[in-house]
């Protein structure tokens, strides 16, 4: 997914896919991509992005000209030089938020544009699809794998 990311948005610097653990109902990243391997270290989501994207549901296009708005205010030190973000959230069936799917560059003559919000929006759907399919082909394995058992011990 990351990778993917980076071809379809050229300016992004930094790529996440972030998924809600089931038990905890801690946002997990677990997919980290960074244009420059450099920047692994240094590398952060923004926290207050992906939790309104979470609770809301909607995409989010963010960029630093909104400087006086609450998420701007409240940007962590570490997604401090960040100049543009985006989120969309990961959907099931349902609708039900499982992830989020980010974005962003520190370059502020390559911010994202409401086009590229509507792209990343069509990747984390069909990336929510692939990951729900995922979880439920292993459901269906465990499922089965029980139901053998079950039928091992009758016999």
């Amino acid at each position: 997914v990351g990778d993917c990311l980076f071809e379809l948005f050229r300016q992004a610097e930094h790529a996440f896919l972030l998924l809600v653990d089931e038990e905890s109902g801690k946002v997990e990243p677990r997919v980290i991509r960074v244009r420059q391997i450099e920047d692994l270290e240094r590398a952060r989501y923004s926290r207050r992005l992906a939790r309104r994207c979470l609770e809301t549901g909607q995409a989010m296009l963010w960029d630093d000209a909104g400087l006086g708005d609450d998420l701007t205010v409240n940007m962590s030190k570490a997604s401090a030089q960040v100049r543009s973000a985006m989120t969309a959230p990961l959907m099931s069936l349902g609708p039900r938020v499982f992830g989020v799917l980010q974005v962003d560059t520190l370059d502020a003559t390559r911010k994202f544009s409401p086009a590229d919000l509507q792209l990343l929006c069509g990747v984390a759907s069909l990336a929510a699809i692939s990951l729900e399919n995922r979880r439920l082909a292993h459901e269906a394995q465990r499922e089965a794998a029980l139901q053998q058992r079950l039928r091992d011990d009758l016999e």
